[in-house]
């Protein structure tokens, strides 16, 4: 098993839609997945990473959390 790509369909202020995402969980970096985690693990792996700043990681965006709001009410 590989570990899974993860795109944003819609915009978020958080992630870059249309972009493979730069996670622990994700397959840019296979040697940290583990084929027994499962969807529910990866779910929660992203809702903690929703309210973190980017430190430059890759397909991540850095938008105040006004501009969140405004995306979200979309």
């Amino acid at each position: 098993m590989k570990p899974p790509s993860i795109i944003w369909l819609t915009p978020n202020g958080r992630f870059e839609t249309n972009k493979k995402i730069c996670l622990s969980i994700s397959g840019h970096h296979p040697e940290s997945w583990q084929p027994s985690w499962s969807i529910r693990t990866a779910l929660l792996a992203i809702i903690g990473f929703m309210p973190t700043h980017p430190n430059g990681a890759i397909g991540s965006l850095d938008y105040t959390p006004e501009e969140r709001k405004i995306l979200a009410k979309k």
